[in-house]
């Protein structure tokens, strides 16, 4: 009796089973790897949104070019989604967008506001709340046509490209999530990485250039490389870099950092006077020198040391002077504030957070100066 119960109960779960109802085989789909979003270039009440789709059935040996392994489709509409439901009308079938990697804003588009397009790119149950942002400087369009370097889609080359801000610690990693986080919580600046077209060369080629700085979700202006830096050493975003130092006229000397941490805090008086104090603790290495001083002696070392201090220093007060022309709070020192005093900081909600006093306190260290003693000139 209980076995004729156990092959009953087991026949009735594999009843229940679904099995692969809505399974899409993977040629007959478009498998989106990345997006831009610009507004159209003849009607500016409308957008354009390109989409790269991957060519999942491979290029022939009869195809040439650099662009077989993928397809830019563009379609101009008034807003996100109804864009990219007629994006089958050129794909051929319904677009893929779980794999996508990246979503870029042409700049036109940062400048009139961009939390618009967002509601679809977070509710839509196929994309990822960790798609990278970017804003491009031009149209975010032509990112998306440039050659992908030794990726062969371009969304996969720009994926790498954000990946390696991190060991240079130039620039911040900003999700679809955590942008609108930032526009909602309004007591900290939202930012995005831009990416721009470097023509310099015999070919184009893509790069990251500094952070576009938004008001709620209007982009309002940016920072270069060094500002971001400066940013992310007080927020202990500098995992890996190189800082180039002068301890004397005409001495260079390049270290490389191995770790660091960061942080700010708030220091308030008995009058309620609130200074921010932003630490970074930097250990390094002295990995080159242009120059001909010996630096590996005590005092030699202090000097470097010094040096080295003072331009993650220089770096932050960078940063601070462009929060203080953009009047943005880049720093978030109001969200600071009301996880340390919520009840001051509800006193002090409308005032100008990036015009606070703030204190740096910067201190270095350098672990080994490699091989040599003297520079070779």
């Amino acid at each position: 009796m209980k076995r004729f119960l156990a092959i009953t109960l087991c026949l009735f779960i594999l009843l229940t089973l679904c099995g692969c109802w809505n399974r899409r085989e993977i040629g007959n789909l478009s498998i989106v790897m990345g997006f831009a979003v610009d507004t159209a270039e003849k009607e500016k009440d409308k957008i354009e949104i390109t989409s790269q789709i991957a060519n999942t059935k491979g290029a022939s040996s009869e195809e040439n070019g650099p662009n077989v392994h993928f397809k830019n489709i563009t379609i101009e509409g008034d807003y996100v989604f109804p864009s990219i439901r007629a994006s089958v009308s050129k794909a051929g079938s319904k677009l893929y967008m779980a794999h996508n990697f990246v979503v870029i804003f042409g700049q036109e588009a940062a400048e009139q506001g961009i939390l618009k397009y967002m509601d679809f790119f977070m509710r839509d149950h196929e994309m990822r709340l960790s798609t990278n942002l970017l804003v491009a400087r031009g149209r975010g369009a032509d990112i998306l046509n440039v050659s992908a370097g030794f990726q062969k889609i371009p969304a996969l080359h720009i994926k790498n490209l954000i990946d390696s801000q991190e060991q240079l610690s130039s620039g911040f990693t900003v999700t679809a999530m955590d942008f609108c986080n930032r526009v909602y919580s309004k007591k900290s600046a939202p930012l995005i990485p831009i990416i721009e077209i470097d023509d310099s060369g015999e070919e184009e080629q893509l790069r990251m250039s500094g952070t576009a700085v938004f008001d709620e979700n209007k982009m309002i202006g940016e920072m270069d490389n060094y500002e971001t830096r400066g940013v992310l050493w007080a927020t202990g975003g500098v995992s890996q870099g190189v800082v180039v130092t002068s301890p004397a006229e005409n001495e260079f000397i390049g270290m490389d950092v191995l770790q660091s941490s960061g942080g700010t805090k708030t220091e308030i008086d008995e009058n309620g006077k609130v200074t921010m104090v932003i630490q970074a603790n930097v250990t390094g290495t002295f990995d080159s020198e242009r120059g001909y001083e010996d630096y590996t002696t005590e005092e030699g070392l202090k000097t470097m040391t010094g040096a080295f201090s003072r331009e993650v220093e220089s770096e932050i007060r960078s940063a601070l002077e462009k929060s203080k022309e953009l009047k943005s709070d880049v720093f978030g020192f109001s969200e600071i504030l009301f996880k340390s005093d919520p009840q001051l900081w509800e006193k002090m909600q409308n005032e100008d957070f990036y015009d606070l006093p703030v204190r740096i306190e910067v201190t270095s260290q350098i672990l080994t100066s490699g091989r040599l003693r003297f520079p070779i000139n």
